[in-house]
């Protein structure tokens, strides 16, 4: 058979598969309003259309659709669809079994794990509760390692004179985020190896781009093509010839030493060994959750501090006041963790950009394990995902006053009185979990290292405000868009921001 022929039944093949996958699940969901096309092409097309313009389907259906539910045409699931809920409705995804929805699974679906990583990472996630619990307990006492790789990144990475000098900001805030993040997760000198670093950086993208083009292909063509595609058992070799003989001997000087051996590190590396099921406590498998802490912590908090610094440079009425606070707070409390949490106006600042420029238009993404049944009656059915609308909830004037305006310290005021109490700073905190407010989505699936991402975003803030001034070029008042794909938010890689080094340096 002539090899045109072949494709031509390929191809054939592959549509009437679509079909029915389309028609059968289309049937299941035929309570559930539509936001795009609802036949069998019209909904490829919105498909196709949505990829770089999502959050305005999800602003669209969340109109329309106020405390109700809709479905959306959608490329990267399995069933072709995606199930949104608005309003009160969030509080039955957040109140959810893990045996009726499952976080795991989605995240397994949509970075493809079983055909791009070759160690099954997925299968336990014992390194998330290592993240929720034991980084979030011990970071306070590594704050003084996370000051001085701020420092010695920064000298590093803006190599700045007296003049005004121009850099990449999502790209400088990778590379200055895989350092910090690293001197807690592995330590020196590894967190400054350049090729280490380099390793860790790419491996989000050699899971997402790839995993993205693999959602294109009918289910049985998977395996074969992401076999093919694949980069991250390469990158974990790599990473793994920098990382092996460190885990190595820690794992000697337990079995020489005992389990709490003299100078035990007290890093990622520590915590994982500890946590680890027995059948886990491998070499390979530690290396692999130590490369998905930094595919989960380089790239959002990069991002985030992106954005940050971009509506910085933007606005600059609020650089004095900012500075004052971190000046005022590190001249009592020095660099500490808890320096970190008396800073209100720069908390509110960071929260009130992410507000407008987070980084995804859903929140509480979640796999439906079995026929689910919301609290309206509607019934989302098994293999689908549904997610909470976010987007929409953060530009809701019922919910913001001017929501489309940018206030920075709109989070750190109070209605009747100029001081806050402690319980309303508590309240509009940014890790606080918050249905208005899905940046780190919520209940027992939200972000479990937003304690430590926070202050490690507002150190290196509190940094550059002391050491530099900063502006947006051509004197620019308007941060530079984003964009968009498939419902995700991410800085303008190519954008710069101009910083110079303060001659009135106080601190």
């Amino acid at each position: 058979m002539a090899l045109g022929s072949i494709l031509l039944y390929g191809l054939g093949a592959f549509i009437v598969y679509r079909w029915y996958v389309f028609q059968s699940f289309k049937a299941k969901l035929r309570d559930i309003p539509t936001i795009g096309g609802d036949g069998f092409l019209s909904a490829y097309i919105s498909a196709w259309k949505s990829i770089f313009n999502h959050h305005l389907v999800i602003q669209e259906g969340y109109t329309k659709y106020p405390n109700a539910v809709f479905k959306t045409p959608y490329m990267f699931t399995r069933t072709g669809w995606r199930v949104i809920v608005t309003g009160k409705l969030a509080e039955d995804i957040r109140k959810a079994s893990p045996q009726e929805l499952s976080f795991r699974l989605l995240i397994r679906e949509v970075i493809q794990a079983d055909h791009m990583l070759d160690v099954n990472t997925m299968g336990t996630t014992y390194h998330i509760d290592t993240v929720r619990v034991a980084l979030t307990r011990n970071y306070g006492a590594r704050f003084a390692d996370l000051v001085d790789e701020i420092n010695a990144a920064a000298d590093d990475l803006l190599q700045i004179g007296d003049d005004w000098t121009s850099f990449p900001v999502h790209e400088t805030m990778i590379h200055w985020v895989a350092r910090v993040s690293n001197r807690v997760l592995v330590g020196l000198p590894l967190c400054r190896n350049p090729e280490y670093l380099r390793l860790n950086e790419k491996a989000a993208l050699n899971i997402f781009l790839p995993a993205s083009f693999l959602h294109l292909f009918t289910e049985f063509l998977q395996p074969l093509i992401g076999k093919l595609i694949t980069q991250i058992p390469k990158t974990s070799r790599g990473i793994q010839k920098h990382l092996g003989p460190v885990i190595e001997q820690r794992l000697l000087n337990e079995k020489k030493y005992g389990s709490q051996w003299e100078g035990k590190p007290n890093d990622a590396i520590t915590w994982l060994l500890d946590s680890a099921p027995s059948e886990h406590r491998s070499i390979q498998d530690i290396v692999h959750r130590i490369m998905m802490l930094n595919v989960a912590s380089i790239h959002t908090t990069s991002m985030v501090s992106s954005n940050i610094i971009f509506y910085l440079a933007a606005h600059q009425e609020y650089i004095e006041p900012l500075r004052a606070e971190i000046e005022e707070v590190i001249a009592t409390e020095g660099w500490t963790k808890e320096s970190m949490s008396k800073m209100h106006k720069l908390d509110s600042f960071a929260k009130e950009v992410n507000r407008l420029a987070g980084i995804g238009a859903s929140s509480l993404g979640r796999m439906v394990l079995k026929d689910f049944r919301l609290s309206n009656g509607v019934v989302v059915p098994a293999g689908c995902s549904i997610s909470v609308a976010s987007y929409p909830v953060h530009l809701n004037p019922d919910i913001y006053n001017n929501p489309e305006t940018f206030d920075g310290f709109r989070f750190a005021k109070s209605k009747d009185a100029e001081v806050m109490e402690d319980a309303e700073r508590l309240t509009n905190q940014m890790v606080t979990l918050d249905y208005n407010y899905l940046l780190f989505g919520h209940g027992r699936n939200a972000c479990p290292g937003r304690f430590f991402a926070v202050s490690e975003i507002k150190a290196i803030l509190a940094h550059i405000l002391v050491n530099y001034d900063l502006k947006l070029p051509n004197d620019a008042t308007t941060p530079p868009p984003g964009n968009w794909f498939a419902g995700a938010y991410s800085p303008d890689s190519k954008a710069t921001v101009l910083f110079k080094k303060r001659v009135d340096i106080r601190l």
